[in-house]
């Protein structure tokens, strides 16, 4: 099996002492807190998580796919929707918004809910690695956006 460097690197990291894994972490911290650089990621405020048809309708026109249960928070399809349609972005069971976190590649992050269905960043505690590998915005994605509005009637 052929795994990443950073799936070698994670394996490597779980191997060691939680004392070890802090001290690597506050390493890494030092290096990397130069590098860290401001991230969309789509949150939410509201328990439950479930986007608009509108949304889903949006996200398969910029070259995703439908959405079943779970979608990555950072993927550059998703923010420019949240940012596009604001609030008609959010289904039943959710009020989503595009917050902007420093986070440095390679850093570890989580995104949690404190049971009050507000949801928060949380750094250096999961296997969660950010390694912004999602495939980038469609160049015609303003176009694609304008003819979506003129067909749901979401005229400014």
């Amino acid at each position: 099996m052929n795994e990443s460097k950073e799936d070698q690197i994670l394996t490597l990291f779980k191997t060691l002492t939680p004392e070890q894994q802090q001290q690597t972490l506050n390493l890494i911290r030092k290096e990397t807190k130069s590098n860290a650089v401001p991230v969309e990621l789509v949150l939410n405020r509201e328990y439950g998580l479930s986007f608009s048809e509108l949304a889903q309708s949006l996200y398969i026109k910029l070259g995703g796919k439908a959405f079943v249960g779970y979608c990555d928070r950072d993927d550059p399809k998703l923010v420019y929707i949240v940012k596009k349609l604001g609030k008609k972005a959010s289904g039943k069971h959710g009020c989503f918004y595009v917050g902007t976190p420093r986070v440095a590649i390679g850093e570890m992050w989580d995104i949690y809910d404190n049971d009050d269905g507000i949801e928060r960043l949380r750094m250096n505690i999961s296997d969660k690695i950010y390694k912004n590998e999602h495939a980038p915005l469609p160049k015609d994605a303003d176009e694609i956006w304008t003819k979506f509005k003129v067909e749901n009637s979401l005229l400014d």
